[in-house]
């Protein structure tokens, strides 16, 4: 063969010279990129969501249960609670003495509940034996 028609490379170094061209073009091609980081967009989609979960559960506070009664009914009260709480686990609301009455005194428990005060669900008044 003459030099005119014999090519610059041999057919050896040409196939590799194609073959890297082609492998660069597709490894570094937009569509190869995105097709690698495709199933990354659930992953990420379920980290932000747990991360706005975190912090809607961290923001949520326990809500209590104010007792306003005579003070030894209160006791009564605040000690059953944690008598109960022992057999039902972590199911049972905390409960706070709101107020410890003087016998014959009474007590607001709707203006202690819209003054918005403390994390009060609700206010338990009577007596142990007739709540209201």
């Amino acid at each position: 063969m003459s030099e005119q028609t014999r090519g610059r490379l041999s057919l050896l170094r040409a196939a590799f010279v194609i073959a890297r061209r082609d492998f660069t073009a597709i490894l570094f091609g937009r569509t190869f990129i995105f097709f690698l980081l495709g199933p990354l967009f659930p992953v990420v989609v379920m980290a932000l969501a747990g991360g706005v979960g975190a912090q809607v559960q961290s923001g949520v506070a326990v809500a209590d249960i104010g007792v306003a009664m005579e003070a030894q009914d209160v006791d009564a009260m605040l000690a059953a609670r944690e008598e109960v709480a022992e057999q039902l686990g972590g199911g049972v609301p905390p409960m706070v003495a709101t107020a410890r009455l003087e016998p014959g005194e009474s007590f607001d428990a709707r203006a202690v509940l819209e003054s918005g005060g403390g994390s009060l669900a609700a206010v338990v008044t009577g007596t142990p034996e007739a709540p209201v």
